[in-house]
């Protein structure tokens, strides 16, 4: 596509706006541009900004013509006059919005205003100059020119006109050859009348024009100018004619690039909506989903405790009353009783899973230093039993459920202790630092974004784990260990991430076999 643009004959340069906090238009860059604008201005304007390239610009009614441009969308046409280093420029410019920016096409057209500069100039001049030297001025003319005397019938309607003078150049756009003298009627019979209309106003008002028009017989787009010649009455008019029809051509091909470039907006737009309603059904589909799971859970949890009750309540009364006749049977009687205890413990775990809502219940400053004081003075006897050293750095106060995020330590101390090492003292070390959103690893899954995190390591000295179970450990009923090793039901790690993913946050776990744990725990400040 850059290739094709470099072929056109005028410069064609994308501006994007730039705006301040306030939404204003402050300044353009440029996002693209052909080789004729660059050449414009002799650099390389790609990724500039157009107080940089032309700075007096910006400060010039200009200017408030694109940002007019880009707010309403209408298109505006102008000739441009500025000077840069002290070099004069004249640019023929058309605006057409494109996204938030402004598409320029523009001519240099400094030549030919010099040129019609000199003209000026020299008018009061070739009055007192021989033929010669003024043949030789209008033959050089790169824009074709035609001095034409207009004729009206009895009605002073205009029925025809005749070509008084033609340069080279004219007669080149055209093809008309040698047509001086002659009605426009004889050499061009196939005229539209549409011509004749631009011509008759300026004779009949002295006002100059300027419009751009198809011919097609020569089936080319012209840019026309017409000038009264002479004092009121005069019938003759100064016309010349521009060939602008690579310019059209380019405003079609960009025109076209734009309604497709509209109507894939339109398409993506679209599938972007249903995309958007999908999902938003899909989330209220879950929330319904995990709400029913939720009160069902609590339900059947609920509604399990009496059952078992009774089980533990009526084995102790047959162990009491009844063990020394049962023999052997007491085994089984006491094995019973010890998965009814499993199961009880099995079932307070899965209610207080159940009860973590997917969202806080309460949310006040909570002190992570208090609550971890009183996890510890829980664990105490544990502690004691244990000889177990813990070491807490100083933590910080958050906004949260202090009663979830007392589950939360209670979980993980309560593992530290019950994972140790035989014969080894256990050591537990809690830690804090903050780190900022780019410093959090890759691999944790964090809720919406902030700028920076509470990061709070719980580290032990225990029996670790193989970290192809990291993820594995915080799904519910997971467990690495038989019963006969360790106690437990398989929901405390499951209860952690839940109260880390309700505080917007996240937690993982790093670990070697045989050499602790570290429990990683990511939190918004």
């Amino acid at each position: 596509m850059q290739a094709v643009f470099d072929t056109v004959r005028h410069a064609i340069t994308l501006f994007e706006a730039i705006r301040n906090q306030q939404g204003k238009i402050v300044d353009f860059r440029i996002v693209f541009s052909n080789g004729v604008a660059d050449r414009h201005l002799g650099i390389d304007t790609q990724g500039k900004t157009l107080r940089t390239v032309t700075p007096g610009y910006v400060d010039e009614t200009n200017f408030e013509v694109m940002v007019h441009t880009v707010e309403t969308g209408q298109r505006s046409d102008q000739i441009l006059h500025f000077t840069y280093g002290d070099k004069p420029i004249y640019l023929k410019i058309q605006y057409l919005k494109l996204n938030d920016g402004v598409v320029l096409v523009h001519e240099d057209i400094t030549e030919r205003k010099q040129s019609e500069e000199e003209v000026l100039r020299l008018k009061d001049e070739l009055a007192q100059r021989s033929q010669e030297k003024y043949r030789t001025l209008f033959e050089t003319m790169t824009e074709g020119f035609c001095l034409i005397d207009l004729i009206y019938d009895a009605t002073d309607t205009l029925v025809d006109f005749r070509y008084l003078e033609v340069n080279k150049a004219f007669e080149q756009q055209t093809g008309l050859t040698n047509p001086t003298g002659q009605l426009v009627s004889q050499v061009v019979p196939g005229m539209e009348r549409r011509w004749y209309q631009p011509y008759d106003q300026v004779v009949r008002t002295g006002r100059p024009v300027r419009f751009e028009q198809y011919d097609q017989t020569t089936d080319r787009w012209y840019l026309v100018r017409g000038s009264r010649l002479g004092i009121e009455g005069s019938r003759q008019v100064a016309i010349s004619f521009e060939d602008i029809t690579q310019r059209k051509q380019a405003e079609e091909a960009l025109r076209q690039s734009e309604e497709r470039y509209r109507l894939l907006s339109e398409e993506l737009e679209e599938r972007v909506q249903a995309r958007t309603l999908a999902v938003s059904q899909a989330n209220d589909e879950l929330s319904r989903s995990n709400e029913n799971l939720q009160q069902f859970a609590y339900v059947a949890s609920h509604d399990l405790q009496e059952p078992l009750r009774k089980i533990q309540s009526f084995g102790d009364m047959l162990k009491a009353q009844y063990g020394a006749s049962l023999g052997a049977g007491v085994d089984y009687l006491e094995r019973m009783q010890a998965a009814a205890n499993r199961m009880a413990v099995l079932i307070k775990d899965l209610l207080s899973y159940s009860r973590l809502s997917s969202q806080r219940e309460t949310s006040s400053l909570v002190s992570l230093g208090a609550i971890v004081e009183q996890v510890l003075a829980t664990l105490e006897l544990t502690i004691q039993q244990t000889s177990a050293r813990v070491e807490v750095e100083t933590l910080p106060v958050i906004s949260g459920d202090a009663l979830q995020l007392g589950q939360l330590f209670q979980n993980l101390l309560a593992n530290a202790l019950k994972f140790r090492r035989p014969e080894v003292i256990p050591h537990i070390s809690i830690q804090h630092t903050v780190l900022g959103a780019g410093q959090v690893p890759g691999l944790v899954h964090l809720g919406p974004a902030a700028q920076s995190y509470h990061c709070i390591q719980v580290i032990d000295n225990g029996i670790g784990f193989d970290e192809k179970y990291a993820e594995r450990i915080f799904q519910v009923f997971q467990r690495l260990h038989g019963r006969s090793e360790f106690a437990g039901t398989g929901i405390g790690l499951a209860i952690c991430q839940k109260v880390v993913a309700n505080h917007r946050g996240a937690i993982r776990a790093t670990s070697q076999v045989g050499q602790g744990a570290t429990f990683w725990i990511y939190l918004p400040t």
